[in-house]
């Protein structure tokens, strides 16, 4: 009987190692698969970084035609200011010589 009992116990351990065994198998392969998973996320993670610092980029330069347009369109109003100044002056110029050619 004792020997029976030696003999239980022995199966109950060699159940118990399997078991455990198993179990370190499980979380092994949980492991290999989340390591898997978050490299997956880590390269997803820098393709998105590298996607908005690409839109960035793109903003940052259209920003910066915004601003030579709005610089550009300034100019324009300007020389439309001059040019109405100097057609003005034109018109006095031709006035000045009409009135000269009539006392002539």
């Amino acid at each position: 009987e004792e020997w029976a009992q030696r003999v239980e116990r022995v199966e109950r351990e060699v159940e118990g190692r399997e078991e455990w065994e198993a179990r370190v198998v499980r979380v092994e392969r949980d492991a290999a698969a989340r390591a898997v998973a978050a490299d997956s996320w880590r390269q997803e993670s820098d393709a998105a970084r590298a996607e908005l610092g690409a839109v960035k980029k793109e903003q940052a330069g259209i920003n910066a035609r915004h601003v030579d347009a709005e610089t550009m369109r300034g100019h324009l109003e300007d020389l439309r200011a001059e040019m109405g100044h100097a057609r003005g002056a034109v018109s006095e110029a031709r006035a000045a010589l009409a009135a000269s050619e009539r006392r002539e």
